[in-house]
């Protein structure tokens, strides 16, 4: 019995990306959507576009997802044209579909050279396969653009009300748990080196885990603008939801530096280069990201509580590295006992 309540467990990492209110928006969302769409005979034709639009819709944060919107409307208007321009004139053969998807790739990578919109492609593809026909039975562009759109403009308009309103309940606690993962994987790393000093292939595998780790980083930073962004908009029709977004993005770079140094011991460290004192103190360092952790995900801890580790004597690299990640922390400390005095 045990065994089969445990298949259907998130990872405790779910857990701190909401997985579960994720997952009840998601059933929510698209119950809403469907139901509307069922009420409109146009755009009951094209319910993949209502539900696949508001999927890539769907983001913690209200204004996330209404760039997501807005840049699928954009990506729409590109697959749509190009292949409404060639269709138009030379009809739908293997040719001319091959040359739509080909041109709409081109005008992508012409745009942002760095990524191709899933969407435009699929746009391209949707005009010709599923063409709309007019009151003559003519293949018509201009109602299957029509339909797309209508069909699209539903399932984000369902999306970003849903965003907003189990943004409205998880808010505090959203922020609080992507600052708690963080913590999470930059206490691994360091448990990791402090563990596996002498493993060459444990740290070549390190090195690049931890390239997500700046990934996630970063990812959290953009987020908490976002938030801020999201904040502004709200307080100007009269909701204040304002939070400590700027003491965030500061324990956030603190965290990023601290990465950052612990990726520097990796690349210093030959075999066993760490004296005992250094991995007691390493050991100390991931004993405080852990408590930071509890403060974040459980608001059970108390920052002031915060345990000062005391700085490494020597000059050497690893020694500067450590002593600098203890500075971070202190900041992080810091930071936390000036929000609660």
């Amino acid at each position: 019995m045990s065994k089969t309540i445990h298949m259907f467990k998130l990872k405790a990492e779910a857990n701190l990306f909401d997985a579960n209110a994720y997952i009840a928006k998601t059933f929510f969302a698209i119950a809403t959507a469907y139901l509307l769409a069922k009420q409109l005979p146009l755009v009951s034709k094209d319910m993949i576009s209502v539900l696949f639009g508001l999927m890539l819709t769907l983001e913690p944060v209200t204004l996330t997802g209404i760039r997501n919107g807005i840049e699928q409307v954009y990506a729409t208007l590109i697959g749509a044209i190009v292949t409404a321009i060639i269709v138009s004139i030379f009809g739908i053969n293997v040719l001319t579909i091959a040359v739509s998807v080909s041109f709409t790739l081109f005008v992508c990578l012409r745009i942002n050279w760095k990524a191709v919109s899933p969407v435009a492609i699929f746009t391209s593809i949707y005009m010709t396969q599923y063409v709309q026909l007019n009151e003559l039975g003519d293949p018509s562009m201009m109602l299957t653009f029509r339909l797309r759109v209508l069909a699209l403009g539903l399932g984000v308009g369902v999306a970003i009300i849903y965003n907003f309103l189990f943004a409205m309940i998880s808010y505090k606690r959203m922020k609080n748990k992507r600052i708690s993962y963080v913590i999470s994987r930059t206490a691994m790393h360091i448990d990791i080196i402090k563990a596996y000093c002498r493993d060459e292939e444990t740290m070549v595998e390190e090195k690049s885990d931890m390239a997500q780790t700046f990934n996630d980083i970063d990812w959290l930073h953009a987020l908490l603008e976002d938030m801020k962004l999201d904040d502004k908009l709200l307080k100007a029709i009269g909701i204040d939801r304002h939070g400590d977004l700027e003491l965030l993005q500061k324990i956030a770079m603190y965290l990023r530096e601290i990465n950052h140094l612990t990726y520097d011991i990796i690349m210093v460290m030959k075999g066993d280069d760490l004296t005992m004192e250094q991995k007691n103190h390493m050991e100390e360092i991931t004993t405080q990201l852990k408590y930071l952790y509890r403060y974040f995900n459980k608001d059970t801890a108390n920052p002031e509580a915060y345990k000062m580790i005391y700085d490494l004597d020597g000059h050497d690299r690893i020694t500067i590295d450590i002593n600098d990640i203890i500075r971070n922390l202190r900041y992080i400390c810091e930071t936390l006992c000036s929000k609660v005095s």
